[in-house]
């Protein structure tokens, strides 16, 4: 549900199909507008960070190791993806390991 409180259905759109969306003068057509605008200045952010350098090289090395998935794109979700992947070597559920690989807030305030 949208802040609007109505339904939507958000699935992959042609080019055409997104450039009518953008063109429409109501709340669907604002909201596409700003994702636009967002995926717009941050391209090269989404395209080309550390995870997505990581997942490239990667499957080079192994073709497929990786699938395409959104984690890739926003790293501080890529922890999930890699465990869930068995790439990690840690035993037990996600949020333990998560919390054991932290560096403490002191550590990272002199890691600089």
């Amino acid at each position: 549900m949208m802040s609007n409180r109505c339904k939507g259905i958000f699935k992959p759109l042609s080019l055409a199909e997104l450039q009518a969306k953008v063109k429409q003068d109501d709340y669907e057509g604002q909201l596409y507008r700003q994702m636009y605008t967002l995926i717009e200045e941050n391209y090269d952010t989404i395209n080309n960070n550390c995870t997505t350098n990581l997942v490239s090289h990667i499957n080079k090395l192994r073709p497929g190791s990786i699938p395409a998935d959104w984690r890739v794109l926003l790293p501080g979700h890529s922890d999930r993806l890699a465990y869930e992947l068995g790439l990690l070597d840690v035993m037990g559920p996600f949020e333990i390991a998560r919390e054991r690989s932290r560096f403490p807030a002191s550590s990272r305030s002199t890691a600089r």
